[in-house]
């Protein structure tokens, strides 16, 4: 069995990365393949895990967000595993660990106090128009299954 992590940033000192290495040592113990699909791979203690560099060029953090994602899945359509896992925001995986949180809250606490002209700066950025897009992986509306019904279509 071969099971795909995907992480845009991966360095051994953040919290989902510690999180992951955890949960990547007891699945490498049991014989579990491993690739990390990631721009760049740093030293680690997880020799066993297969890099899959996705490292597409871009300007600015919607651009490097949409073409990370692109990449990704093109890779993955290639070479298939059987499960997809997610740290990032993308159609093609089959778990998605939200750990950076849920975007509208943020905007919504960043905002709280923000003048209007912040506000509206804010909410017509494409990046933040991006990220919260109806249906996009993150959005508690919009769960889908392996098949890639939604909960919506189900």
């Amino acid at each position: 069995m071969r099971l795909a992590i995907i992480r845009q940033r991966y360095t051994p000192f953040g919290g989902a990365e510690r999180f992951v290495e955890g949960a990547l040592e007891a699945l490498l113990e049991r014989g579990i393949a491993i690739s990390l699909y990631t721009r760049q791979w740093p030293q680690t203690r997880l020799q066993l895990i297969e890099p899959v560099i996705c490292n597409p060029f871009y300007i600015g953090r919607l651009w490097r967000d949409w073409s990370f994602a692109r990449e990704v899945c093109r890779a993955v359509k290639a070479k298939p595993p059987e499960l997809v896992q997610s740290h990032e925001r993308l159609l093609c995986c089959d778990v998605y660990r939200a750990g950076d949180g849920v975007h509208r809250a943020f905007l919504d606490e960043r905002l709280r106090n923000a003048s209007a002209l912040r506000r509206w700066l804010t909410e017509s950025s494409p990046y933040h128009r991006y990220v919260l897009q109806d249906g996009a992986p993150g959005d508690p509306r919009a769960l889908r299954t392996p098949s890639g019904e939604t909960s919506r279509s189900l």
